[in-house]
């Protein structure tokens, strides 16, 4: 039995390589409400650490609201997208929790590891945004930036969210042994 028990979780295990690269949690009460539209949004600043971007987990609030979130991924220097939710929007199934964003890369492109990039969630014109945040900066690659929020975020907030990706499979035949000589 416990022979059958290793190797579930070693399936398991390697069925979901996910890593990732950025996680930030909600801290005590705090949550804030930002305005909806493509020129408002909730922001954060993250160092890249994986080699692909495949989900989003958001703590979102208000499931009364049934418009749904869209997350894009944006280079930071140029604004290019990178990645965002499949199909538009994606929509809560309760009230505060994670909700699950799956991602897929625009056209073909692949994030550098050490960049940084901008997570963004948006959501229709007129369709507040109510997220959790986390006021003393434990990410310390990046901060959170949500115009017209209410409150207002110290310079110092993390949004509430978990960034997953994979990191690229290595050759271990191209891996050189020790020097000699």
């Amino acid at each position: 039995m416990r022979i059958v028990i290793g190797l579930m979780v070693v399936l398991v295990s390697v069925a979901l390589p996910a890593t990732k690269c950025y996680d930030v949690i909600p801290y005590r009460n705090c949550i804030a409400s930002a305005p909806g539209g493509s020129q408002f949004g909730v922001s954060q600043f993250f160092r890249m650490t994986v080699d692909s971007v495949t989900e989003a987990h958001v703590w979102v609030g208000d499931r009364i609201d049934t418009a749904g979130y869209r997350v894009v991924v944006k280079d930071s220097a140029t604004g290019v997208m990178l990645a965002q939710t499949p199909a538009g929007n994606v929509h809560p199934d309760r009230s505060w929790y994670w909700m699950s964003c799956p991602l897929v890369t625009t056209q073909g492109r692949k994030p550098v590891r050490g960049k940084t990039y901008e997570m963004v969630v948006t959501r229709p014109v007129g369709r507040p945004i109510a997220f959790a945040y986390d006021p003393t900066g434990p990410y310390k690659y990046g901060n959170a930036v949500a115009n017209g929020s209410n409150p207002s975020l110290p310079d110092s907030a993390d949004v509430a969210m978990r960034i997953y990706g994979q990191m690229d499979a290595v050759d271990s035949g191209t891996c050189a042994g020790p020097a000699t000589g």
